[in-house]
Formats: C-alpha cells, structure tokens, sequence
C-alpha cells in the first residue's frame, strides 16, 4: 500500500504540471531571461528570495539546453524529490503509513506539481539538519552542530521561512558559544551568499526582498479582528521568539513540526505555498484537527483565484453539494480558516499528551 501510495504522488504531481502555470513560473522564466542579459534576478522585480534557487534556475536552463528537457518537468522533478525526502523524515518519527500519506497529501501535491513553489525545497533541507543532530555517532559534537548550521544557512539562501528556528534552536543550546554558532552562522552564509550582487542590485535586493511583504493579509489577526490595532509583523516576531523559549526543551522533530505548524497560523501573510509548511507538521502531530486542515487546504487550493479557480459553473469539484455557493463562502472567508483548524489541531495534540501522561502516571502509581 505504501509503495502504491508513492507512486500515486508522483504520478499526481506530474499530472497537475499538465494543468497549466501561475505567476510565479512565469517569474522564473523573467529570471532565465535577465540572467542572459545580465541582469539579477531581483533587477527583474519578481524575484524575492537568496540567490540559490536563481543558480538552481540556472543549472536547469543549462542541462535543458543539452538534454532538451523542460524547464517546468525538471522544477517539478526536483521538488518532488524534496517531497520524497520529507517523507523520510516523517516516516524516521512517525512510520511508513503516515510519511506515505503526506507525500499524497492534496497540498504538497498541487503547489508541487502546479504552483511549483519551492518552499519544500528549503524544508527538506532543515530536515536533513535535524536528522544530523539526532545523529549519535559523532566524534566530534562541534563539527555535527557545525554541519546543522550550515545547512541551515543554505536554507535561507533558498528562502527566509526557517528564519525564527534558527532562534529555536538556540535556545536549546547549553553553552554560549553554540548560542552563538546558531544565531550568527546562518545568517553569516545568507550575507555572504547576497554579497556578490549587493554592488550591481543594492536597490532591488532591499526592494524585493528586505522590504519584500507578501499578501499581508494576517489570518489570525483577522480572525479575531485586531488586524488595524496590533502591527501583525511586530506581534509575529515577539510571539515567535517568546515560544523559542517555551518549546526549548520538547524533542528536536516535535519542536520542528510545532514551528512548522505555528510558522503559518501566526505568520503576517499567507500565500498558498505557506500552506505546505503547515502540512508538514500537520502530519508530524497527526490528530484529526489536521486532517481536517489537509482536507480543506486541497478543497481551497481547487477553488481560490490563486490556485486553479474551479468554481461553482463546473459542477465537479467548484460546488461539492450543487445548490450551496461554497466557493462563494470559502473565497470570501480567505485564509482565516486555516488559523482556525491548525490551533484546532494543536489543541487535540495538547489533550492527547495530557491524557497520555495522565495514563504514565497512574500506571506508575499503582506499580
């Protein structure tokens, strides 16, 4: 079942690369096109991340050029391949049936395989440096944290989403010196990977990517109408690092997908890419809360402008019951809904640990 289930997620994510593009292929198209005139990818106005996913456009353009293979089939394939990885992490803490189900989870699925954004990419790769730290047969613990560090620096490179979980993870070192490690050693490699451009793209480096703020639109503090009086940027930092300090002493992976989860609820803006970072830890704390949340994430990513805007006139997947305007209602309510089913989720994780220890402790009790 699990072998079928793999080779129906990557089936599905070639499947929707057959559906159409957004604007942001479209903006990697610009970047390929710039680069041959000497341009940045930043110059183009349509590029807001560090220069590695540019050079990965670049590669792809090369090896197309020499194997006369797609632009759009390589992204997908690389992404899919990130998707896989992912996986293996929720299958080294959660088993083979779970990690299974996240790779053929409806969102991975469609912003792979249509959207083709590349936050997977850089999720995959904190993976890998908390595989790294879990690791036990290091000789050298320096070197072990050295190599997390790293690779939590390219992922900035990538994209800035994992930026508070470097804090996180400092707060869960024991010396100052590793404290210091993880707060200056990621962002060091994200300087020193921007420096190159900084003479050329100063002005569209601080345009496109410092003061860079997506949609904006603040779910959370939408929800509980306080978007006009609390500054959703300001309330966003101070939370996420306030909660560095309470999750410091849970289990790395449950840390991870916690962040994961609570990355998106609280975040200033959410875009449908955002949406798969809270798919993975949807599926590292798997409760019904989340299933609920990957349900419906598929369901809006059908029906919302920015995803492949099926509406009610099509009468397959636009309007499930025919005679309710539902696209109507889920269009209007936007992304405040997420909010809503991801505390859900967290509330029932919340329970069940209670619950659990609440058992431990009887049982230890009448031993």
């Amino acid at each position: 079942m699990v072998c079928l289930l793999i080779i129906s997620g990557i089936a599905f994510r070639f499947l929707f690369m057959t559906l159409g593009h957004n604007f942001d292929f479209e903006s990697y198209q610009k970047v390929l096109e710039a680069g041959r005139l000497g341009l940045t990818p930043w110059q183009t106005n349509r590029y807001n991340y560090g220069p590695t996913w540019s050079l990965i456009l670049r590669a792809f353009d090369w090896t197309g050029s020499k194997t006369n293979t797609g632009l759009r089939f390589q992204i997908v394939a690389l992404l899919t391949i990130a998707d896989l990885y992912i996986s293996y992490f929720i299958y080294r803490f959660k088993g083979p049936l779970i990690a299974a189900l996240f790779f053929v989870n409806p969102i991975s699925v469609f912003i792979t395989g249509y959207h083709n954004q590349f936050d997977n990419l850089a999720i995959a790769i904190v993976c890998g440096s908390i595989l790294v730290l879990k690791r036990n047969n290091f000789q050298n613990i320096f070197s072990q944290h050295l190599i997390a560090v790293i690779l939590l620096g390219i992922t900035l490179t990538l994209k800035h989403i994992f930026l508070f979980f470097i804090l996180w993870l400092m707060a869960r070192q024991k010396t100052v010196l590793l404290k210091l490690l993880y707060l200056f050693g990621p962002l060091l490699l994200l300087a020193l990977s921007m420096l190159p451009y900084l003479g050329s793209s100063w002005a569209s480096i601080k345009l496109n990517v410092i003061d860079y703020k997506s949609f904006n639109n603040s779910p959370f503090l939408t929800l509980i109408g306080l978007e006009e009086i609390i500054d959703p940027t300001s309330f966003f930092v101070l939370l996420m690092c306030a909660l560095a300090y309470i999750f410091r002493k849970i289990e790395l992976e449950q840390s991870f997908f916690i962040y994961c989860v609570l990355l998106v609820t609280f975040s200033p803006a959410v875009a449908n890419q955002y949406l798969v970072t809270a798919a993975v830890g949807a599926f590292g704390l798997l409760n019904r809360g989340f299933i609920v949340y990957t349900i419906y994430g598929g369901y809006w990513l059908m029906v919302s402008h920015h995803g492949l805007g099926i509406v009610r006139e099509t009468r397959v997947v636009g309007n499930l019951f025919y005679f309710v305007p539902l696209p109507t209602y889920v269009l209007h309510v936007g992304y405040t809904v997420f909010p809503i089913l991801l505390i859900y989720g967290l509330t029932v994780c919340y329970k069940s640990s209670r619950q659990s220890g609440s058992v431990v402790e009887r049982r230890t009790r009448n031993a």
